[in-house]
């Protein structure tokens, strides 16, 4: 199953982000198949902060159709939500320690853990899941 980070939900939703037609493509496909597909809490939140952020697009995207973009993977009948499990921390901490990981990559081994533990592919433009030992990784080049 395939977990998408907000950077492929953002790239995909704003038609002036800079990959757009590649990640949009992605995602579409992803969305539209038969298998099923999964979304965290946490990266539709970051989702919703970035695109209605007035300091990294202008004009920002109002809320309502930042939501309804979300409403409709929501509401598909192969969308999952994936939440941490019991050995979510256990996973996390050990790349936190492997990685030595500090500043920025302590939220990316966050979602590295959650898909490792899941089982989920992780779906990404950020090429330091490339670093991360066991995780199932899909990178989205731009």
């Amino acid at each position: 199953m395939k977990l998408f980070d907000v950077n492929v939900l953002v790239q995909a939703f704003r038609s002036d982000a800079p990959d757009h037609a590649t990640f949009r493509k992605v995602l579409e496909q992803e969305v539209n198949a038969p298998a099923p597909f999964a979304l965290s809490r946490v990266v539709v939140s970051g989702f919703l902060r970035v695109v209605t952020h007035r300091k990294v697009f202008v004009p920002p995207t109002p809320i309502e159709p930042a939501l309804a973009f979300c409403a409709d993977l929501i509401g598909r009948p192969t969308f999952r939500w994936i939440e941490p499990g019991d050995r979510h921390w256990m996973v996390f901490r050990d790349l936190c320690t492997q990685l030595k990981a500090d500043g920025n990559l302590i939220p990316d081994l966050w979602f590295a853990a959650l898909a490792i533990e899941s089982g989920c592919t992780w779906v990404s433009g950020d090429r330091d899941y490339g670093l991360v030992p066991g995780l199932d990784w899909q990178y989205v080049r731009g």
